[in-house]
Formats: structure tokens, sequence, C-alpha cells
């Protein structure tokens, strides 16, 4: 009998924790629906206010005006799962010039493809692309960690974090403007090229490493700390008050520092 309830605690255990590592679903269907997380309600943004661990399972087509997926709650992970939140924006880039032309985009700042908006909160955004927005991806408050995204062809600005966070293995490109605005934010193994403004605004707590920042219209990188960084052909300048920590490459000079 000691056996069988020994067993059975083991089971109950087994289950609990598979319950707490499930993943919550999102698709197209359930953003229409509503009711992902309580108190979001139906069509977009996708409101999450619990904490937790969130995977698409289909690409998001978001109407104009609005935003995509809005995080109002700490130690959230949202896993794309390699699929698409894309809003109707379009941008165009004329080579010789470097300047990026976007459709109009409605909303202001609440149409970004994925924010958070958690003061004193932490989230993390991995694996797929945003596009089509204003913003495409927005830590506007709290700790925002973002991971393997291609993000591209929103109006403004691709990546800000203005709270703190980090940026990681990942493709800004043909945005309307900045690529990247960062404070106090980590930078490491990014591509950042062919935006319509700076590539990387920052400052000197926003390191950057690893990555090649190229073919912008604006500055290169503003007010970083830059190490292994490959600067190429940024029609602003490739950088103003950076400092180095050795291993970057400079095409205006041909030269590393």
């Amino acid at each position: 009998m000691h056996a069988i309830r020994h067993v059975a605690a083991i089971a109950c255990l087994m289950a609990i924790a598979q319950s707490a590592s499930a993943q919550a679903v999102i698709t197209q269907n359930s953003a229409l629906a509503g009711n992902v997380t309580p108190g979001d309600a139906a069509g977009f943004p996708i409101t999450i206010t619990q904490p937790g661990s969130y995977k698409l399972m289909s690409n998001l087509v978001v109407p104009a005006g609005t935003g995509g997926i809005e995080i109002k709650s700490d130690n959230v992970t949202l896993d794309l799962n390699g699929f698409t939140i894309a809003g109707p924006t379009t941008c165009t880039r004329t080579t010789a010039t470097m300047a990026v032309t976007c459709s109009t985009t409605t909303g202001g700042y609440s149409n970004v493809g994925v924010k958070l908006n958690a003061t004193g909160g932490m989230a993390t955004v991995r694996n797929g692309s945003v596009q089509g927005f204003m913003i495409g991806v927005f830590g506007d408050y709290g700790w925002l960690n973002v991971d393997n995204l291609s993000v591209k062809f929103n109006s403004y600005m691709g990546v800000a974090l203005t709270m703190g966070g980090t940026l990681s293995n990942s493709r800004v490109q043909y945005n309307g403007s900045y690529g990247v605005n960062v404070t106090g934010s980590a930078i490491n193994r990014v591509d950042v090229s062919y935006n319509g403004g700076f590539g990387i605004y920052g400052d000197r707590m926003s390191p950057v490493s690893d990555s090649t920042v190229s073919y912008n219209k604006g500055i290169g990188v503003r007010e970083s700390t830059l190490k292994g960084v490959t600067l190429i052909n940024n029609a602003g300048g490739n950088t103003y008050i950076t400092y180095s920590l050795g291993g970057n490459y400079n095409s205006a000079t041909s030269s590393s520092f």
C-alpha cells in the first residue's frame, strides 16, 4: 500500500511539473477569440497578463492601427517558433540614396509588434520575425531580452530597449529610421543594415560586440562601446563618440581600432 501511495505521489508531482513547464499556445484564431490570458480582449493586441511561457503556432496577421502582442507581466517568455508577427506597413529602399520609404503607419506608439509594458518586469522574445509596424520590438517598461529575431520593414524603429535588456543573434534591417535604439542594453552578434537612419543609437552603457553595422543612411553606431564590430559604408559616418575595446574594423579608414 505504501509503495502504491509513493508511486501515486511521484506521478502527481510529475504532472504538476509538466503543467508548470507547459507552453501556452497562441494562434491567429486564439488572438481573434481573445482570453489568451485573463483580461485579454478579442482581437489585437494580444495582452499577456500572467507569467509563463507562450509559443506561436501560426503567423499573426495584425490589422492597421494596433499592435501585435503586449506583455504586461513579469517573467514571460514568448517563443515565436519560427513564425512571423506582421503588420500592414511595407518599406522600400533606394540603393543610390540609401533612403528607406515606408507606407503610412497609424496608431502611434500603440502600433508595435511586440511591446513589454511591465514596470520592473523582465521578458524574453525569440525565434521568429516581426515586421510591418511603427516599432518592431519595444521594451517600453521593463528589461527585455531579444534573441534570434528578424526585425524589418517597420516605419520608425526596428528594436527599442529604453529600460535595459539584450539584443542577440538577430537581424535588424530595412526599417524607416533607427535600426536599434537602446539605453543600458547589450548587443551581441547582430546584423544592423540597410536602415533609413542610425544603425545603432546607444550609450556608453550599451556595449556592442561581434556585430556588423552596414549601409545605414545615418551614423552606423552612436555612443556605444565596441568590441569586434565591423562597420561598412554607413552614409552618416561609421561611428560617433564610440569607445573601443579592440577588434573593430572601420571601412571608411580601412583600419582596425
